[in-house]
């Protein structure tokens, strides 16, 4: 499976410190991640994408974030 992920937070003052610590999480799961401008591609096994997203959303949630997970997912038969 494939992800385009962007994260927005909001109400944040260091908007960037915020971005690069969901990176920093996402990049503990065993997926091949590439960080873009405006988004990261992640690759990798159905089930773990589907955790890695379930807990960047948790643990955002937790710290009473306000932010935007935007996701856009392909799936290729095969692949």
């Amino acid at each position: 499976m494939t992800c385009q992920i962007t994260y927005l937070p909001f109400g944040e003052t260091d908007t960037i410190k915020a971005v690069e610590d969901v990176l920093d999480f996402l990049m503990k799961f065993d997926l091949k991640v590439d960080v873009h401008d405006l988004s990261t591609t992640v690759k990798g096994d159905t089930n773990e994408m589907f955790q890695m997203l379930r807990n960047i959303y948790d643990r955002q949630s937790e710290e009473g974030r306000l932010f935007r997970l935007h996701v856009e997912m392909l799936h290729t038969p095969g692949n």
